[in-house]
């Protein structure tokens, strides 16, 4: 294996590992922004709580990482260098978001970078339609769903809670929403940390060609314990910036 060869395969995973950095404090702030607004936890304890949900989720599983490795191009047709450029666009992009104070979706500018390079390095036939397909569905389907249910769960809870009165209200609520923080902060890590674990693998599979060998796209242990590590120190230093702006943005609904 030649040094140079080596030596891209490296740059790669250091810009996935940006990457993942950059998205652990971006949606730290997605995550714990109702909880802070509402002054239910302070943004020390709150971003504490994100970083340790976020590794948990990050180690429920690799389903999420092995569609990103396998499902959306073709790891014997794309170039090492297109995985580098997709990682290195993700990054660039979370990163200017973040410093904006903008709420992103760093799972689908991963995807997007992605499909962008691999189209550039080896035109539309690198890319696996079915896994795209999913993605697609889920971004589509996504708002929706969420508009859906939050119109539904208003609903249901201003029913229950006619008859309460504030003080109750406002005690329960505001343990009901650290609940809710936890949980989407778990799921961010088990979706969006497993992405740079895709990444990662995605890149070792096309550096050593394990499909040609017949080896199965399986995320190796040091990949996952990597991934969630960095995903967890990106979550603890988020930025004050990115929170006071989805605080803002909180706050003018309440």
């Amino acid at each position: 294996m030649p040094e140079s060869a080596l030596g891209v395969v490296i740059i790669v995973i250091l810009l996935a590992l940006a990457f993942d950095f950059f998205n652990g404090f971006n949606d730290a702030a997605n995550a714990i922004a109702t909880v802070v607004a509402t002054r239910a936890m302070t943004p020390a304890a709150a971003i504490s709580m994100a970083a340790v949900l976020n590794l948990a989720g990050a180690l429920s599983g690799t389903a999420v990482a092995k569609t990103v490795g396998k499902g959306i191009v073709d790891s014997d047709a794309i170039t090492i260098e297109a995985v580098g450029a997709a990682a290195a666009a993700a990054a660039i992009w979370v990163l200017v978001a973040s410093r904006m104070g903008l709420p992103v979706s760093g799972s689908h500018s991963l995807i997007g970078g992605l499909i962008g390079a691999g189209i550039g390095s080896g035109g539309f036939d690198v890319l696996v339609r079915s896994g795209i397909e999913k993605v697609a569905l889920g971004l589509a389907f996504a708002p929706v769903a969420g508009i859906l249910g939050g119109y539904l769960v208003m609903v249901l809870l201003l029913r229950l809670s006619t008859r309460a009165g504030p003080g109750r209200i406002n005690i329960l609520f505001a343990r009901l929403q650290v609940l809710s923080a936890g949980f989407m902060a778990f799921s961010h890590g088990s979706n969006d940390a497993q992405k740079t674990m895709g990444i990662i693998t995605l890149a070792l599979a096309v550096h050593y060609r394990w499909l040609e060998q017949g080896r199965a796209l399986e995320v190796p242990l040091w990949v996952i314990l990597l991934s969630t590590s960095v995903s967890k120190l990106g979550t603890n230093n988020s930025e004050k910036p990115a929170i006071k702006h989805q605080i803002i943005s909180e706050l003018m609904f309440l």
